[in-house]
């Protein structure tokens, strides 16, 4: 029975879905009879070839209006037996596959669109319309040269369109050809002088693409010169100075559009984020206060007042705001962890772990909050704690990349190798492009001698993704010397030696390739400098430096 409903229900739904598409068309005919126009923009006389004379288009809106009767009364057959006596009469009528082409492109049937768009543009060239819907279809189907193609040709055939200029801005823009994109603007600028169109296009992409700030509001100020309360000009204005980190001047304009629109909560939540940014926490917590007596269920004006009270030294009103952030809110994780870092900030480490503990009871889909309990507790040296809460979030999201290389970093310091490499291997099956990960198991296999070709695999693969990682090459490097290649490993510890000139570890790396291949003099310098750098280091452990010094007198420095 369900089944059949929902048939019924498809069916119908098709059906109507059809009689409004053609009623718009319908409707655009009977309005083009009497001079009407359908778009904003400048209209080009191709529409105007397609119109009907006044008689026939009554004829054509009387066919509809009887299939939408036809249909209301669930006699679908008729209604499209009805609406066929019309596609019959005007079979050459381009515009209604034009019609046709939007239907399919809104049920996203885009091949069906492109060929119905073709088929209207076989019939009526001169369809403007239809010849930016083929571009538009292109551009989602990301063939972005093909819509430049189009809308190329527009613009040599109707040099006042202003959507094909629009649009072929946005497609510059789509390939990152930014500067094409503005190129295209000023073309229009200068087909159509008095348009401020161009000017506020301009202004977008010097501003948000090309990060040419000063351009961006010289072309956003002409828009200005004729609309000159025009707030989304304003406030993209102000959102440059704010990228420009000149907070003074966006002050000065946010509080200018304040005073034309004092309503705008997203211009009062800018200015209240301003004075945050320069340190007037009263303004701000007093502008946050305004904002929340007209939006006292925001989260997010709830949370940004905890940070501001936190900031300014007022304890109870932080914690008030945070404690009052939803569990389900977006917000409610930053605001624990806000509220842990002010515990421990004050030396009340106990109350931030109890923050913690309970967020993580109410929102197991948080990562960051079993990463940030895993933090809490690593100071104290409590590893297996800090293994227990990584192992629960491992548990409840098993796909963590960061969960799981956290328990295999806590395993290493627990000096559990077997875990923390079983833990790494399973990082790399979540990502087989974590370099860190793959280093780790490289360098352990290597450490130990063991499957040093599945090592040589993993840290070569490690060194493509990171080649400037002196650790990573630092691995590789000892792989080679393990191997016996001692000219590659050289040449390879020599670049991670360069990259990490004072990383004692990778130094003296260096200098056993160095002494394996009988450069005694080369390697006590590199020894030496190592001895230099543990005598400057106050946690320095005595084994090593008495490793140091043994070698040094290994290769004739005693």
């Amino acid at each position: 029975m369900r089944n059949v409903r929902g048939n019924q229900a498809q069916k119908a739904g098709k059906i109507l879905s059809y009689f409004l598409l053609l009623a718009s068309c319908f409707l655009l005919l009977f309005s083009c009879a009497h001079g009407g126009k359908r778009y904003a923009v400048k209209v080009t006389d191709g529409i105007h070839k397609e119109t009907l004379d006044e008689k026939e288009s009554a004829e054509v809106y009387m066919h509809f209006l009887n299939a939408e009767e036809l249909a209301l009364k669930g006699q679908y057959d008729a209604a499209r037996k009805e609406m066929e006596l019309v596609i019959n009469k005007y079979p050459d009528y381009g515009y209604l596959y034009y019609e046709i082409a939007i239907d399919a492109a809104d049920q996203k049937h885009l091949e069906a669109a492109v060929v119905a768009t073709e088929k209207a543009l076989e019939l009526s060239p001169k369809l403007v319309q239809a010849r930016l819907l083929l571009a538009k279809l292109y551009s989602i189907q990301e063939q972005h040269a093909e819509a430049v193609d189009v809308l190329e040709r527009i613009i040599r055939d109707y040099p006042l369109e202003a959507e094909a200029y629009t649009q072929l801005s946005r497609e510059y823009i789509a390939m990152k050809r930014y500067n094409e994109s503005a190129v295209t603007m000023q073309r229009l600028a200068k087909a159509d002088p008095e348009s401020t169109v161009p000017y506020f296009y301009l202004g977008l992409i010097y501003g948000t693409f090309l990060k040419q700030y000063d351009k961006a509001i010289a072309n956003y100020q002409k828009v200005l010169e004729s609309e000159p309360d025009n707030l989304q000009i304003q406030s993209a204005i102000a959102q440059i100075y704010l990228d420009k980190k000149d907070t003074k001047k966006a002050l000065k304009k946010l509080l200018e559009i304040e005073e034309i629109d004092p309503e705008d909560i997203s211009i009062q939540l800018k200015i209240a984020l301003v004075y945050y940014e320069l340190g007037d926490f009263k303004k701000a917590a007093a502008k946050f206060e305004s904002v929340l007596e007209a939006n006292p269920e925001s989260d997010k004006i709830r949370y940004y007042l905890g940070v501001i009270y936190a900031e300014s030294g007022d304890t109870d009103k932080a914690i008030e705001h945070f404690n009052m952030v939803p569990v389900k809110s977006n917000f409610y994780k930053d605001a624990r962890i806000n509220m842990a870092q002010y515990h421990v900030l004050h030396k009340n480490h106990a109350e931030a772990v109890r923050a913690i503990e309970s967020a993580i009871k109410e929102r197991k889909d948080e990562p960051d909050l079993y990463l940030y309990m895993a933090a809490l507790l690593e100071p104290d040296q409590k590893m297996k704690k800090t293994i227990d809460v990584l192992k629960e979030g491992v548990s409840e999201l098993p796909d963590n990349e960061k969960l799981a290389f956290a328990l295999a970093v806590s395993y290493d310091k627990a000096e559990d190798i077997d875990n923390a490499v079983e833990t790494m291997l399973k990082v790399i099956e979540i990502n087989p492009k974590n370099a860190n990960a793959l280093n780790y198991v490289g360098y352990t296999y290597v450490e130990t001698g063991e499957n040093l070709e599945e090592a040589e695999n993993m840290l070569q693969d490690a060194a493509s993704l990171k080649p400037n990682d002196g650790y990573i090459l630092d691995s590789l490097g000892w792989l080679y010397f393990k191997k016996g290649d001692l000219t590659k490993a050289h040449e390879i510890l020599t670049q991670a030696a360069r990259l990490l000139p004072k990383e004692f570890t990778v130094l003296e790396h260096l200098g056993d390739v160095d002494k394996a291949r009988n450069d005694n003099r080369q390697a006590l310098v590199v020894y030496k400098r190592i001895l230099n750098i543990l005598n400057g280091k106050k946690d320095a452990r005595p084994e090593d430096v008495e490793r140091i010094k043994a070698k040094i007198c290994e290769v004739g420095g005693c």
